[in-house]
Order: structure tokens, then sequence, then C-alpha cells
């Protein structure tokens, strides 16, 4: 069998260090601040590099400059995706061809299921609840994957 490009087993145990405070702490920031940061860090911004950005409310767009923003919940997604990209692409402490078949089979589920998720969202959804829909759409693909793996995993280490 062809060896996958997978992180070395160590890494999942960082990203579970790494996902648990940086999940908790964006889901206050949804829960209990309506995604408005001020509460958390009053008068904390700074200029960050921008491919393209706009403020809200304007029409103006620029390309490739600095835009002026608070950046934490910047931090906390980028914290999130490493997280579960380590918790994702870690290999197993047995890692053989049964175990890359479950994660291929985990892969097809969620990809499904994340699509199905993001049509109904697409059908049912508008307006700013929709751009929340895709903001937790950059996480439920992993998050479904590791579910679907680490289930399958414990179905069958049981048999």
């Amino acid at each position: 069998m062809k060896k996958q490009p997978l992180l070395p087993h160590g890494f999942k145990k960082i990203g579970w260090i790494i996902f648990a405070p940086a999940f908790i702490y964006w889901l206050l920031i949804l829960i209990f601040n309506d995604g408005n940061l001020t509460i958390f860090n009053k008068d904390f911004s700074m200029k960050l590099p921008a491919i393209v950005s706009q403020e809200f409310g304007s029409k103006h767009t620029q390309f490739f400059t600095l835009f002026e923003t608070e950046p934490t919940l910047t931090i906390i997604i980028a914290a999130l995706l490493i997280s579960l990209i380590f918790i994702a692409f870690s290999r197993q402490k047995q890692e053989d061809e049964f175990v890359g078949s479950l994660r291929l089979n985990s892969w097809l589920w969620a990809a499904w299921i994340n699509s199905a998720l993001l049509l109904l969202a697409d059908l049912f959804i508008y307006g700013e609840p929709f751009m929340s829909i895709v903001e937790i759409n950059l996480f439920t693909l992993l998050i479904i994957f590791i579910i679907r793996f680490h289930y399958l995993l414990y179905k069958y280490s049981r048999s």
C-alpha cells in the first residue's frame, strides 16, 4: 500500500490541546457576545495585511492593503482550523490498510453530510444568519470526519 502523507501521531494530542480552549472561547463569543468582540478586548485593534478588504456597510473594496481590525476572532478561527487539521490528518498508532479504508469512508460521509447541510442552509436560511452558517461551515467537514472516523475505529475495535 502506498504510504499516505499524514502527520506524526503526536500532532493529534497537540491538536486537542489547541482545540479545547479555542473552541470554548469561540462558543463564548458566539453565544454570549453575538459575535461582537468589544466586551472581550476593548480598543484592541491592529493593522493586518489583507488581499481583499471592505468596511462593513461600505461599497469601496480595497486590494492588497493594511486593514484595521480586531484580530481575536481571526486568531481563534485559525487556531480551530489548525487544531482540527492536526487531529484529522494525524496517523493512528497502528496505521494500516483497514484504517486507511475507514479514513476514506469517513471522508466520503463527511463530504455528503457537509454538502447536504450547506444546501439546506442555502435553501432555508437568509441574511446574517446564513453568514454565521458559512462561518461554522469552515469547521463542519473536519468535525464530521473526526467524529465518523473515531466512531468507526471504536466500533471495529469492539468487534
